[in-house]
């Protein structure tokens, strides 16, 4: 295994660690490890070398994979291989715990990267037609999750009152509960959007973007 290569590009902070769930499976990439904690895994992966291998062929996975698994606790959570058991070929995550392989055969979360739209989910977009100004919004934000694998859903937060688009925003929420039901844990992550005059408009947009 080649211990530069994982030295440089898996135990640093990882570029998207903005990127976070939030529902669904807890992100463990949301929040860098502490400096200390990566230079132990630093160390732990150079004086292990030996004892690695790159991949696991069997479940079509490799250094550097986001997968998302069930801690010890069967809370889902994601994060990133640094590592895998050359005798079992289980994998070692970016974690706390680096040095524990996960079984993936209890632990591994095969998420779907397809929703199926249920009663449950047309009857809360049927809620959302009552708030809404577009005609089932719900229902299209999926078609086109399903269709481009990623979207961004959009709401006003403001004080004293709740804007409509914060009242869909919530029904979407109710939603996603629905997407776990199907065994579909989505990514998500705030953009960064300009509010100018806020008060003016009523409150300060937000926007998340959703993706598998």
């Amino acid at each position: 295994m080649n211990t530069e290569s994982t030295n440089v590009d898996l135990a640093q902070k990882p570029s998207f660690c903005q990127t976070r769930v939030m529902r669904g499976a807890f992100n463990l990439l949301s929040k860098p490890l502490h400096e200390s904690t990566i230079e132990r895994m630093n160390n732990w992966l150079q004086a292990n070398a030996d004892k690695f291998i790159y991949k696991n062929e069997k479940y079509n996975l490799k250094i550097g994979d986001v997968i998302t698994f069930k801690n010890g606790y069967d809370i889902p959570m994601s994060s990133k291989i640094i590592a895998f058991n050359a005798e079992n070929g289980n994998p070692y995550m970016y974690w706390d715990c680096y040095w524990v392989d996960l079984d993936l055969e209890k632990r591994l979360i095969k998420s779907k990267d397809c929703v199926e739209i249920t009663d449950k989910i047309m009857k809360l977009n049927e809620k959302a037609n009552l708030i809404s100004s577009m005609k089932n919004e719900i229902i299209e934000s999926i078609e086109k999750l399903n269709k481009e694998k990623s979207f961004v859903f959009g709401y006003r937060a403001s004080c004293g009152s709740t804007d409509r688009t914060m009242k869909v925003f919530r029904i979407w929420c109710q939603v996603l509960k629905e997407f776990e039901k199907q065994g579909v844990f989505l990514r998500s992550e705030n953009l960064t959007v300009g509010n100018s005059y806020a008060t003016l408009k009523g409150g300060f947009w937000n926007e998340v973007r959703y993706f598998f």
